[in-house]
């Protein structure tokens, strides 16, 4: 009896431990790479290199996942535009999680989640074109996710996107 109980708990654990990606951050919604779509520009969510997810707990727990990072602002600065709501980002309980750029080796399996808010931003060619990839820590000149929300808020008032204007030329604008 006590060997078949060990041997149930032992199975259960491995199931368990199976069943759980490893890469995905605890609290985090796994996407499904080339079938989730981004909430702000609704393309597939291709490049695990430019990925991330918001995750808000009020006023009711809801989870968005962007194709890049420029999609997060974008999505942010419409919703302050049409309804006068923030995102949420600033409340305790939300999660920002965005791809490590430099952690993608040769396969998926091999992404590390960093917190948008703490990593630093290097130039790189992106999906949308926003051109910024996420990094724990870079010896190449990059800005802090404040200073991507200052320069990019800024920019979306004006009716454009900051930066080499790329966005702007090929996808009409900061939309």
């Amino acid at each position: 009896m006590r060997l078949t109980r060990l041997l149930f708990f032992v199975l259960a654990a491995l199931v368990a431990a199976c069943g759980k990606q490893s890469n995905w951050p605890e609290g985090m919604a796994p996407i499904h790479w080339d079938r989730d779509t981004c909430t702000q520009c609704n393309m597939a969510i291709s490049d695990p290199r430019f990925a991330l997810e918001f995750m808000r707990t009020e006023p009711k727990k809801a989870v968005f996942k962007f194709d890049d990072i420029g999609c997060l602002i974008a999505w942010a600065n419409a919703l302050s535009k049409k309804t006068g709501a923030r995102p949420g980002w600033e409340e305790p309980d939300a999660r920002i999680w965005v791809a490590d750029f430099s952690s993608m080796v040769d396969n998926r399996e091999t992404l590390r989640w960093l917190d948008a808010r703490v990593a630093r931003y290097i130039m790189r060619s992106s999906p949308m074109g926003y051109n910024l990839a996420a990094v724990e820590n870079t010896g190449e000149e990059s800005i802090s996710f404040a200073e991507f929300l200052r320069r990019n808020s800024a920019s979306q008032h004006e009716g454009g996107h900051e930066g080499n204007g790329e966005h702007s030329r090929e996808h009409g604008g900061g939309q």
